[in-house]
């Protein structure tokens, strides 16, 4: 519900204007299950990062939203090299600017050519800096439970993800609901 909540207000915003948008991500629950069947966790959380893009592209489409699903290894957009990000701006630049953007964070390594995952608190920070973005907006860690199963008082509603709380750009914590209220 969550996704598909948020996914309903891209296609609301993209229908009242054609805004520069970059949804980023990175794994999910689904590494803990591919890790189960007997994957190793590097693999699989390379695996899942590749998955969820795929599925959230299709997700979008779905709800109308027209997105670009990006890894940021492909076209060696975003590498990794001797422990330092690099992004290329110029591929960036030529991408059309009314697709929604939806990156993930595995990049290019370049010491061995494979996608790894950067964690997603640097690779924030990293993209902060190259787009200079107008507003960083972080989903609550909470806005994807069910409210049967929420414990959490009303004053931790809109807590940042773990190992998102302390990132040194300015950002601003939502919930779905906020951020779909905020389109209308």
């Amino acid at each position: 519900l969550f996704l598909t909540s948020m996914a309903k207000g891209l296609a609301e915003i993209q229908q009242k204007q054609e805004p520069e948008i970059m949804v980023v991500h990175g794994e999910s629950e689904y590494t803990e299950r591919l890790i189960q069947t007997g994957i190793m966790r590097d693999e699989a959380t390379v695996r899942a990062i590749k998955d969820l893009n795929h599925r959230l592209i299709a997700l979008f489409a779905d709800e109308g939203v027209s997105a670009v699903g990006l890894n940021g290894f492909q076209r060696q957009c975003v590498t990794l090299a001797d422990g330092a990000l690099s992004i290329d701006m110029d591929y960036f630049e030529k991408l059309h600017s009314g697709p929604i953007l939806l990156l993930s964070n595995l990049v290019l390594d370049q010491a061995n050519q494979t996608p790894v995952p950067i964690s997603m608190d640097r690779y924030l920070e990293f993209l902060y800096h190259k787009f200079d973005p107008e507003e960083v907006l972080l989903f609550s860690k909470y806005d994807h439970i069910s409210p049967a199963n929420d414990d959490r008082s009303s004053d931790t509603e809109k807590a940042a993800p773990e190992g998102l709380d302390n990132l040194s750009m300015p950002v601003k914590v939502t919930t779905v609901k906020e951020f779909r209220n905020k389109i209308d």
